[in-house]
């Protein structure tokens, strides 16, 4: 199963068709096999499981919602998430609201940032941080080893997580490998 949504698996096939370049079915299968988008369902830890997806507007979140459904878990789904304003917000988190228990709200910086309180206008519960890494952290810490921590919003989000991670300041050493 390729770690991309299979639309664009099946734009990627017929871009390179039309292009007329001669590549082997082979090849064709095994690179979509191995294609992977960073930041895109990406699994980066099993124990808690850690999904980090860029995931911002309607039709990304609803995408999301579907991988999500589809996991096996027995735990909580906790989520890390921070938008820009000028993005689908209510459209965005109404997707994705039946697969979370926990919402973890934070504010994005620079003018185009929402604030943590924009954000749970749209949810019925959720805590508000004063940044990412406060509710990266506050997840983190809440979080059993059967729950999933999903970070998602905006690729600001997911960039400011995985800036966390790399610096090694949290407990749980996660690697940027796909799981």
């Amino acid at each position: 199963m390729p770690q991309i949504p299979l639309p664009n698996a099946a734009t990627a096939l017929a871009a390179l068709r039309a292009s007329r370049l001669q590549v082997s079915d082979r090849a064709i299968r095994d690179g979509i096999k191995q294609a992977m988008l960073p930041g895109r369902f990406q699994i980066i830890s099993e124990t808690p499981r850690v999904i980090l997806d860029v995931a911002h507007n309607p039709h990304a979140a609803a995408w999301l919602a579907g991988r999500l459904k589809s996991l096996s878990k027995t735990g909580r789904v906790l989520a890390v998430v921070g938008m820009l304003h000028d993005k689908d917000i209510a459209g965005t988190l109404a997707n994705l609201t039946a697969e979370v228990d926990s919402w973890y709200c934070a504010p994005l910086e620079g003018p185009r940032g929402a604030t943590a309180q924009q954000l749970q206008e749209h949810l019925h519960a959720g805590k508000a941080y004063a940044n990412v890494a406060q509710a990266w952290h506050a997840a983190m810490a809440d979080a059993r080893p059967e729950d999933t921590v999903l970070v998602c919003g905006s690729f600001h989000t997911v960039a400011h997580v995985m800036e966390e991670i790399e610096a090694g300041e949290n407990r749980w050493r996660v690697s940027f490998r796909t799981v």
